[in-house]
């Protein structure tokens, strides 16, 4: 659990001002091994750590890009450093700024992959009251970041983990209730449509490349977020896991006919 899991002593803590990436007051984690790399830190929200920490490990698994995260181990000395119990360590990039020109995107092949992607992955997690956020670094390409309100969480979610696990899983099961009987298809198309406008591309090429990104979201399994889950409840309620797995199901059982009828509009547009 290490490469999840890292422990809040090892690490010094200094005020992070930046006006993105979510959350307001954020950190930056020096670590006192060199050789590790630099987080920027997140624990306002008792949601916060865990939406980030899921959604990216589910973006790398899924092949966006986006940066690694790990879930803090609070010592006692640190408690007053963060307002809940629960803080997410999120990859520094270094030289990491805002995306290039639409015109640079869409002529390289890898910058346009990269960033409907990201919509490809929005469609799947995010909530639409939220802006997409991404961002351009030499070394990485256009990575996704900000995935605190994905899981259709809000501000006025804030306690949400802080309940024992008989009031989360009522809150839970009315978050997937209405995730079962939101259309999946209209967030796909508003996604699509977005990425599309923003790139002056055909939606078939959009379309295209969510499909790669949709399959692997269809074939993904227990075994390979078991890692993932088991740092979660580590860390969190036993609930927590059991909510982001009824979630992650909802959302594959309705991507497969997505994926269908995807396949074929594609093979109408191009004919």
């Amino acid at each position: 659990m290490a490469e999840y899991i890292v422990k809040s002593s090892d690490y010094s803590f200094d005020s992070f001002e930046h006006k993105g990436l979510g959350g307001v007051q954020k950190y930056i984690a020096v670590p006192a091994d060199t050789s590790k790399t630099k987080l920027i830190v997140k624990h306002e929200m008792s949601y916060s750590a865990c939406n980030e920490f899921v959604a990216s490990h589910i973006a790398k698994v899924i092949g966006v890009k986006a940066p690694d995260t790990c879930l803090f181990e609070i010592s006692k000395k640190d408690e007053s450093l963060f307002r809940t119990p629960y803080a997410v360590g999120i990859e520094y990039i270094e030289n990491f700024s805002k995306l290039p020109p639409y015109d640079d995107i869409r002529g390289s092949q890898e910058m346009k992959t990269d960033f409907i992607n990201s919509f490809a992955l929005y469609s799947l997690l995010g909530v639409h009251g939220d802006n997409l956020q991404c961002g351009f670094a030499q070394s990485r390409g256009i990575v996704s970041v900000d995935f605190e309100q994905y899981f259709n969480f809000s501000d006025d979610m804030s306690t949400f983990f802080l309940h024992d696990n008989t009031v989360i899983e009522s809150l839970s099961n009315h978050i997937l209730d209405y995730i079962q009987r939101n259309s999946l298809y209209s967030d796909v198309r508003i996604s699509a449509k977005m990425a599309a406008e923003k790139l002056n591309l055909p939606l078939t090429d959009i379309y295209k490349q969510f499909l790669v990104v949709f399959k692997r979201f269809a074939e993904l399994t227990d075994e390979g977020l078991e890692p993932m889950c088991e740092a979660l409840t580590m860390v969190y309620p036993d609930y927590t896991e059991i909510f982001y797995y009824g979630f992650l199901l909802i959302q594959k059982q309705k991507i497969v006919p997505i994926i269908d009828d995807i396949l074929k509009l594609t093979n109408t547009l191009t004919k």
